[in-house]
């Protein structure tokens, strides 16, 4: 009796550089808004609202901004993802 191998599925392949990907935009995006918070300059937004959220009071969290939080997560999200990226 002959077994047939299964094929692995595709996003089984490809999960881990799509999240690195991911992870990159993310890290990119809260990365240039924690900046312009840090410096207290202006955001360039398609919409033109960003600058009215980053200078919300719930901007913030024990004092630093928001964005920062975001930053580190995908940053841990990315070198999860990453040593992987590499066999």
């Amino acid at each position: 009796m002959s077994r047939r191998q299964r094929s692995i599925p595709w996003i089984h392949r490809y999960y881990r550089p799509i999240m690195a990907g991911i992870a990159s935009i993310g890290a990119v995006g809260t990365g240039y808004l924690t900046v312009v918070k840090l410096t207290q300059g202006t955001a360039a937004c398609p919409t033109g609202g960003c600058d009215v959220v980053l200078s919300s009071p719930y901007a913030t969290v024990f004092g630093l901004p928001l964005t920062l939080f975001g930053f580190l997560g995908y940053l841990r999200q990315l070198s999860d993802v990453s040593p992987s990226l590499c066999h």
